[in-house]
């Protein structure tokens, strides 16, 4: 951000240098000003500053002056400041300073300082260069004396009005106007599509088929059992019978009842009627099982099957002409 202000000169300091054997009692003589236009802020000067008392011609070849001469250091300052060279001209100025200790030096380093900013665009150069500008004009109060009284608060005024503007927080930039979201375009494949209608009436007949024969398979099975164990207990039966009369020939139940073979008659009497007790329990445990569990397959078969949706049947009638007949023929599925 450039500075836009009439800003007066350079004040133009006259520097009285003693001579080595009366160093310690001469007196500098005060600053004085040089009769110059006005200098505009972010502008080169108006025209080119005449010679002062020690001032150098602007365009003469710029060379480093003695560090320990603070006359050669203003004179170089002075020429790079009207060459443009604000950085190089508060240095040099700065050092000046140091050197001689005249306060009208410090409007000098603080205007350059200000012209420095033109360059770097470093906010900080501002705040030096208000720091320095208020150091001078507390000088002034000390001294009246001192030139650019009447500028040095007008400086000051514009350096804290440069620093607000930039402090101040910059409006945000207005977002653009949000275009009317279109709709992405429908791949083909992601569609929605109609799902179709899967009969699935013939896989629930065949599993109430399937379930129906497992059920006849398990009732069958069962009924086998039970015959199969109810003739094997009949058996037994007959057997104990026959093992009785035997025991009942011998007398087993009276004195002979201790004999050998009347105990090994009791022995299988007693077997006998354990096999048919086993054989009448596995008759009507396993085999009713089976058959229970058949009959449930039944029954589940028969609802499974029944409830399958059924296809409407379609009828057609169309006409039929043979040697033996004529007429209309009825076909379809029911």
């Amino acid at each position: 951000m450039a500075l836009r202000s009439a800003v007066a000169p350079l004040l133009i300091v006259i520097l009285a240098w003693p001579v080595p054997s009366a160093r310690a009692t001469t007196a500098v003589a005060p600053p004085v000003t040089r009769e110059a236009d006005p200098l505009e802020v972010g502008t080169p000067p108006v025209s080119t500053p005449p010679r002062g008392t020690v001032g150098t011609t602007v365009g003469a070849p710029v060379a480093d002056p003695d560090p320990n001469d603070a006359e050669a250091l203003y004179n170089a300052g002075e020429q790079a400041y009207w060459l443009g060279d604000f950085r190089r001209a508060t240095q040099l100025f700065e050092a000046a300073y140091a050197r001689s200790g005249l306060p009208a030096l410090l409007y000098n380093v603080g205007l350059a300082t200000m012209r420095r900013y033109e360059l770097t665009q470093d906010p900080e150069d501002l705040r030096r260069a208000r720091a320095v500008l208020t150091n001078y004009a507390q000088e002034l109060a000390k001294d009246p004396t001192l030139q650019q009284a009447d500028n040095v608060p007008r400086l000051i005024a514009q350096l804290d009005a440069t620093l607000a503007s930039l402090a101040a927080p910059k409006p945000a930039a207005p977002k653009p106007a949000a275009k009317p979201s279109e709709p992405p375009p429908v791949d083909p494949q992601d569609r929605c599509e109609p799902t179709p209608v899967i009969d699935r009436s013939g896989a629930t007949r065949r599993a109430g088929a399937s379930i129906m024969t497992f059920g006849g398979l398990a009732l069958a099975g069962g009924v086998a059992t039970t015959v199969a164990f109810a003739l094997k207990g009949q058996s037994f039966q007959q057997q104990q019978d026959k093992l009785l009369a035997d025991a009942a020939a011998r007398d087993c139940s009276g004195a002979a009842s201790q004999s050998a073979a009347c105990i090994a008659l009791a022995d299988s009497v007693a077997i006998t009627v354990r096999n048919g007790q086993r054989a009448n329990l596995l008759a009507g445990g396993l085999g009713g099982g089976l058959m229970a569990l058949g009959v449930a397959g039944l029954v589940v078969g028969a609802v499974v099957f029944s409830r399958a949706p059924r296809l409407r049947g379609k009828l057609a009638i169309s006409p039929a002409l043979t040697p033996q007949a004529a007429g209309l023929i009825l076909s379809g599925r029911f």
